[in-house]
């Protein structure tokens, strides 16, 4: 059996983290990863950018104007009193720059830098670690068989 893990360690780490966020989600291999379902899981609430109240006509003229290719959405970096962030995607955007910016900021979360989404994920992490030292401990004996 070989490993399945690309042999670079910063590859090695990611795909370790890929692969604990498909099992804390309870996305089998192979399934398709919808940003939107795993934003829940991250305590991401997406807001729809047309709901924004207080923004004037011409700042919002601006933002999906002239400076709709200066940016792509953003969370806020301060939780929600109920711990949840919002996050707001740009709709000059098609639908899968917007997938592709909403999963970058669930990558944020899950990325084991943030104190809660440590706790929340560290227990994955550890499961999926001990699979992979199994997995390199029998490749490693099946090396030294005739």
């Amino acid at each position: 059996m070989l490993n399945p893990l690309p042999p670079s360690e910063k590859r090695k780490q990611f795909e370790l983290r890929a692969l604990g966020l498909r099992d804390f989600a309870g996305i089998a291999s192979g399934q398709p990863l919808d940003p939107f379902a795993l934003a829940k899981f991250a305590k991401l609430l997406v807001v729809d950018f047309d709901t924004i109240e207080g923004l004037s006509p011409e700042s919002r003229a601006h933002l999906l104007g002239e400076a709709a290719d200066e940016w792509s959405g953003g969370a806020c970096s301060r939780p929600l009193p109920n711990g949840w962030r919002l996050v707001i995607l740009n709709p000059a955007h098609g639908k899968q720059r917007n997938r592709a910016t909403l999963m970058e900021e669930v990558a944020h979360v899950f990325s084991l830098t943030d104190k809660e989404a440590n706790d929340l994920f560290a227990d994955y992490m550890t499961q999926i670690e001990r699979v992979i030292e199994a997995v390199d401990q029998l490749d490693g004996a099946a090396e030294t068989r005739p």
